[in-house]
């Protein structure tokens, strides 16, 4: 198809183009309680062509679909549409990526054996009386990504990428709670997998406990990694080729962006992590990775971005690099037993807002830790100062690894506002 397709290209009025197709083997496991329901294999292929224009002094683009049962008369007439419609987009003009190639390695795994081990994982994990999952399903994909390009970039990588889905439940004598959970990742073993799901099935039985009490004004906090990396956006964006070319970017390199005693951070943005799911050999224009440490002992110290931005700021093409790692610290939780805190374990959405210097959210469940005891809580929110939160924070020494994240596994904020 790919082939078909650029035939096709080379005959129109174009400036240059990019096709990018997506292969996808899947084998899915969809439980009732512990009892398999279903099974479902499949292989799916996405195509998507962006073509470019120059008109006016100026580039367009168009990106559209082409599907495996289109006829070449249709993918001709699509290709037509894309070129009037990128006449009316106004661009700076960009070159596109230089001729390169690639081919990763094609390793050969069982999809069904890796879905067999996980749920294996999964169901071996004991709960504690009333605490059960009411439904799980594993997904588990290959993924062969080809990008092709008229420079004559070719490059071809595969992965495997696995999800988790599941519902667990606890009941009570009038009532079930139930909360969802989701987590993705490459690889894996039965003891991440078993932590995993008994860390959830805690969380559901402390929900269904958590009571609305009245807690102090300002408390100490942690946070664990899903809102640590949203934390860590805020500056990953500001220091983004993007919102230096538009001019929008808050922190320039060189500035200082923890004055305070904490742990300083060292941010890198890489493009592979053993054990995240976002990992990849290139990016969506094909571009190579080139790692960047952009902040440094809590000092801003450089920007990255992709292809096109990198041409507008006149820096150099890192690819879009699509993870983030930053150092641990020393910080365990034996240290914080004799600390009052809150631990909070689930958000309905954490706002992190560098401009307004904010932080803060509403918590769905913390564990308030207080005189020795563990006390689930709900129903409350924190805020606070993110400037005086991070020059003043405490990370933690085991880590965690999401699908763009690779850090501390919590982080230990001082005097939020709790509301």
């Amino acid at each position: 198809m790919m082939k078909r397709i650029e035939k096709i290209l080379k005959n129109k009025e174009l400036d240059g183009y990019v096709i990018r197709e997506s292969k996808k083997e899947i084998y899915q496991l969809y439980f009732v309680k512990d009892k398999v329901e279903t099974a479902r294999s499949g292989k799916f292929v996405d195509t998507f062509v962006t073509i470019y224009v120059k008109h006016d002094e100026k580039l367009g683009d168009a990106t559209f679909q082409i599907y495996q049962s289109s006829t070449e008369n249709e993918i001709s007439q699509a290709i037509d549409n894309a070129r009037n419609n990128a006449l009316s987009v106004f661009n700076p003009p960009y070159d596109l990526v230089k001729k390169e190639t690639f081919a990763g390695e094609n390793e050969e795994k069982s999809l069904k054996n890796m879905a067999d081990e996980i749920a294996n994982a999964i169901f071996s994990t004991k709960a504690n009386a009333g605490a059960k999952l009411n439904a799980t399903e594993i997904f588990v994909n290959k993924i062969e990504t080809h990008i092709i390009n008229s420079n004559g970039l070719d490059k071809k990588s595969y992965a495997y990428k696995c999800m988790i889905e599941t519902i667990p439940t606890f009941d009570k004598e009038n009532e079930s709670v139930e909360i969802y959970a989701q987590t993705n990742f490459s690889e894996y073993t039965k003891e991440d997998i078993s932590n995993y799901i008994a860390q959830k099935l805690f969380e559901v039985e402390a929900r269904a406990k958590a009571e609305k009490i009245e807690l102090p004004e300002k408390m100490d906090v942690t946070l664990r990694g899903e809102e640590i990396e949203n934390i860590l956006q805020e500056y990953i964006q500001q220091l983004n080729y993007f919102n230096l070319a538009m001019h929008s970017n808050a922190i320039n390199v060189g500035d200082n962006l923890q004055n305070g005693n904490g742990d300083k951070i060292t941010l890198t943005m890489k493009n592979k992590i053993v054990g995240c799911a976002d990992s990849a050999d290139f990016d969506s224009d094909g571009s190579s990775f080139k790692e960047k440490v952009i902040i440094e002992n809590g000092v801003a110290k450089d920007q990255f971005g992709g292809n096109r931005f990198a041409q507008y700021v006149n820096k150099e093409n890192t690819g879009a690099l699509p993870l983030c790692e930053i150092n641990c610290g020393d910080l365990t939780k034996n240290e914080l037993e004799n600390a009052t805190y809150l631990e909070c374990l689930q958000f309905s959405g954490i706002q992190c807002d560098f401009l307004n210097d904010y932080l803060g959210g509403e918590v769905r469940l913390a564990i308030l830790h207080k005189d020795g005891k563990q006390i689930p809580v709900c129903g409350f929110s924190i805020s606070g100062k993110l400037s005086e939160l991070m020059g003043e924070v405490k990370l933690s020494k085991g880590r965690e690894k999401l699908p763009g994240y690779s850090g501390p596994a919590f982080i230990y904020l001082k005097d939020l506002q709790v509301l």
